[in-house]
């Protein structure tokens, strides 16, 4: 849609930013300010006269006489319930609650899906011609929770999905909205979203779908000690629950890997995932990273509720020390993830989802999530050894053209030591020079020239063991 505003225009002290949502006469700016604009057409602000206060609220916009705006002060939420932005603080939805008791008391009939909700003035204003009160359960519901469909008379159902607000206050704004019992139609409740192994329309995708798990023992090529520990703590107890249920043994707890970048943490974890064939969700700065207050540890709680959802299924903290840090001197909203990861953890544990923590620098993470009951297991995971790149390497002969007279066991001596990511490169750039070369397969000499472009890079002891 055409924005009715340039990036940059001045409106009521304000300076117009991006477009964050928009209908067909209306849209909502982003300011300089951490504001927001409101542009609407007259002929919907003409359907409010009956609100008396807003004829002085909004102004004509000079550069458009079709065009009316209203600048909220700082920190005032201005939104749509159906597009956003949706709430990222508790007095934000006490105060949609404010406004919901005003608008019932004047306005018995007024539906709210579609509307627009001004914090600052107490005020939802009806902007979808066609909406319907049956359907408000369900725009109230998805606007509370940042965007899933759930009903906010499923009180319970939308305080999981929302756990930064107390299940009383989504009741008594269910109360106060007077909302008639949603029709539901098309929805899919948290049984249906369990039973449906993965589907697109999950508020949060997996990473990966769910399959059956192979006969065959786990394999990770270069890292024998972790595949040793997978199998043993891990996909043994998988297999067999019952039995180890019987001697008191549940579900396999949570697990931290920490060491240097390149050693295949993520890697490794992402394999075992594959073959566990359980949906895997992740959690880092691209899926829930946030500039907003709150956001994130809502994001967080949205996650974990899923991978329950979904169990069996793996949830995977990359770079935990971005969330997870000492709490001391910190902000009160990285207190509140923290402790958002505090509660969740162990109810994740406890549901089936097996959850992975992974980070390079474990003494910044915050000794209240390594305790056990949190995290059961703190693997240290460093580079690999001749043994191991030797055994990847050999792995990878049955899946690429490497020539039999390739002396794999002085290529491993070489690169022991180094990041894996290193390993990788050497291959591929042999694999390259093979090509450039017109050869079928990789030489002793194609490794030789791809060793050449690692020159430099500093080799590190191998370690891996358990932290007790």
């Amino acid at each position: 849609m055409k924005m009715w505003l340039k990036k940059g225009t001045a409106v009521g002290g304000a300076t117009a930013g991006r477009m964050i949502a928009s209908g067909d006469d209306w849209q909502i700016y982003k300011t300089d300010r951490e504001s927001y604009i409101l542009a609407v057409r007259k002929s919907l602000a003409a359907r409010w006269s009956d609100h008396p206060e807003t004829a002085s609220l909004f102004t004509p916009y000079t550069k458009d006489e079709d065009i009316l705006t209203f600048v909220s002060k700082p920190g005032w939420l201005v939104s749509s319930l159906s597009k956003g932005p949706f709430p990222r603080a508790r007095t934000q939805i006490e105060n949609f609650d404010n406004a919901c008791v005003r608008l019932r008391r004047e306005y018995p009939d007024a539906p709210v899906t579609g509307a627009l909700f001004i914090e600052e003035c107490n005020l939802i204003l009806p902007a979808d011609p066609d909406a319907d009160r049956s359907d408000d359960d369900l725009a109230i519901g998805t606007w509370i929770t940042g965007g899933v469909h759930v009903l906010i008379s499923d009180t319970a159902a939308a305080h999981r999905m929302a756990s930064w607000f107390p299940e009383e206050v989504l009741m008594r704004i269910a109360e106060d909205a007077k909302v008639v019992q949603g029709k539901g139609a098309g929805l899919r409740t948290r049984t249906d979203v369990a039973d449906a192994n993965v589907n697109t329309d999950d508020p949060v995708p997996p990473v990966s779908a769910r399959r059956e798990m192979p006969d065959e023992p786990f394999s990770l090529p270069g890292s024998s000690k972790l595949e040793k520990f997978f199998n043993e703590e891990i996909i043994d107890i998988v297999r067999h629950a019952d039995e180890y249920k019987r001697m008191g043994i549940e579900f396999p707890g949570a697990v931290v890997l920490y060491g240097p970048p390149g050693t295949g943490k993520t890697f490794a974890v992402e394999k075992l995932a594959e073959y566990l064939g359980w949906p895997r969700y992740d959690i880092n700065s691209d899926s829930v990273g946030s500039t907003y207050i709150h956001e994130t540890g809502m994001k967080i709680a949205r996650i974990f509720d899923m991978a329950i959802s979904n169990a069996p299924s793996v949830i995977v903290i990359d770079e935990m020390e971005s969330f997870l840090s000492e709490r001391a001197g910190k902000q009160q909203h990285h207190v509140e993830e923290v402790a958002e990861f505090l509660r969740k953890i162990p109810e994740a544990t406890s549901k089936n989802v097996l959850v992975f923590g992974m980070t390079n620098v474990i003494k910044e993470i915050d000794q209240a999530i390594l305790r056990r009951g949190r995290f059961d297991y703190m693997i240290e995971v460093d580079y690999a050894d001749k043994n191991d790149i030797r055994n990847l390497l050999e792995a990878r002969k049955k899946t690429i053209p490497i020539d039999d007279d390739a002396d794999l066991d002085r290529l491993a001596g070489e690169l022991a030591g180094h990041p894996m990511s290193d390993v990788v490169f050497v291959l591929k750039e042999a694999g390259r020079y093979a090509v450039k070369n017109r050869v079928r397969t990789i030489t002793d000499e194609a490794f030789r020239a791809a060793l050449k472009q690692l020159k430099g890079v500093k080799k590190t002891k191998n370690k891996i063991g358990f932290s007790v």
